[in-house]
């Protein structure tokens, strides 16, 4: 019976996410069809145009704006920062603010 319950121990500690260097905690997010999805957090005093191109709700343009805008005035203090790049606005920041870190 003890070897059962190791053994159904290690089977659900393998299924278990090992956290990522750069990533957070993992947050629920509605997808495209409001399903519930789960990402990593993203950094965005670190993240690369990529990283940032992976939150839902930012592409390409904006991803490159964060970037262009943290290299001219340094790192983000806060997410509620993000609101002074061009193209972000509360709306899209309300949106998009569990899915980031600082």
């Amino acid at each position: 019976m003890k070897v059962l319950k190791t053994t159904a121990a290690l089977a659900v500690a393998s299924c278990l996410a090992l956290p990522v260097a750069g990533l957070a905690k993992s947050t629920p997010h509605k997808g495209p069809k409001h399903q519930a999805v789960a990402t990593a957090r993203v950094n965005i005093n670190t993240a690369n145009e990529a990283a940032l191109e992976s939150v839902v709700g930012l592409g390409a343009k904006k991803a490159k704006a964060i970037v262009t805008y943290r290299t001219k005035h340094g790192k983000f203090k806060s997410i509620a920062e993000l609101d002074n790049v061009p193209g972000i606005g509360a709306k899209l920041l309300a949106k998009i603010k569990r899915q980031l870190i600082v």
